[in-house]
């Protein structure tokens, strides 16, 4: 559920975070073994940064979502939160 949600944004790659104070952050991890293999952080409404472990440089990519796409209706929607 939360892949097929994903795949529908549209990114824009960024080199640095220009991030203003946020109402929330979201962190999706996925640990194998008790080691993060891959993360996406979403800073606020379309900033984010994704984490992969399999890369020996540059583990951190920068992006900006270009699409409609809102996070916060996606992860209360999945997490059955009603605003």
């Amino acid at each position: 559920m939360i892949l097929n949600s994903l795949n529908t944004m549209k990114l824009t790659k960024i080199q640095t975070l220009d991030v203003q104070e946020s109402q929330y952050k979201y962190d999706l991890i996925i640990r194998v073994n008790q080691e993060d293999r891959f993360g996406i952080s979403f800073f606020d409404e379309n900033t984010l940064e994704i984490y992969d472990a399999k890369k020996t440089k540059n583990r951190l990519s920068r992006y900006k979502i270009k699409n409609d796409y809102n996070i916060n209706d996606e992860i209360t929607g999945l997490i059955g939160i009603t605003p």
